[in-house]
């Protein structure tokens, strides 16, 4: 069925379909991110929080999408498969970004994320595990969503100018152009 992705569907949600909502939702987180705070500040170890800027080119993303989907007869009335695809996309390069940013930190780093899972798992009166005296990176995303035509005119005539003049990569980034992938170096 188009749109069960699960974590939409109150079949397959062990919450009631009446407490499913966004407001329900960050009563829980917050609860979560208080108990986790604390409990680093009480163990001696600190929360340091990064702020990540995540630029979403719509044309680059979305539209195209919608028009490599449109182009191959796939059903996207209602734009459902759209928008998930898209937050998909999102989704993973968030997720890479923060776990390069928590690889890339020297001494003793930890994801903030994991103790909150740890935390949800542990459920009232469970224990969880922190580590003195490491440094826990709570990694917070902001998006800015943009438009952003390609000017594929100009750089198609630049290429075909280079390509005369006898540039072999030139000519393999106009034949790129051809299949809607551009490379450069």
């Amino acid at each position: 069925m188009i749109g069960d992705f699960g974590d939409r569907n109150p079949d397959k949600s062990n919450v009631a379909p009446q407490e499913m909502n966004p407001e329900n939702w960050m009563k829980f987180r917050s609860a979560q991110v208080a108990v986790a705070e604390q409990a680093i500040k009480r163990v001696g170890a600190k929360l340091e929080t990064h702020k990540l800027l995540v630029l979403v080119d719509l044309q680059g993303m979305y539209l195209n999408l919608h028009e490599w989907l449109s182009k191959k007869g796939f059903p996207i009335e209602g734009g459902l498969v759209l928008s998930r695809m898209a937050f998909f996309q999102i989704h993973d390069v968030f997720q890479r970004i923060s776990t390069r940013t928590l690889k890339s930190r020297d001494g003793t780093v930890l994801d903030f994320e994991s103790l909150l899972e740890q935390i949800e798992q542990a459920g009232s009166g469970g224990t969880i595990k922190i580590s003195p005296k490491s440094t826990y990176l709570r990694v917070v995303p902001e998006f800015e969503l943009f438009y952003a035509p390609s000017p594929l005119a100009d750089i198609e005539w630049k290429l075909r100018k280079q390509a005369r003049s006898g540039s072999i990569e030139a000519r393999k980034q106009l034949d790129q152009i051809q299949t809607g992938i551009l490379r450069f170096c």
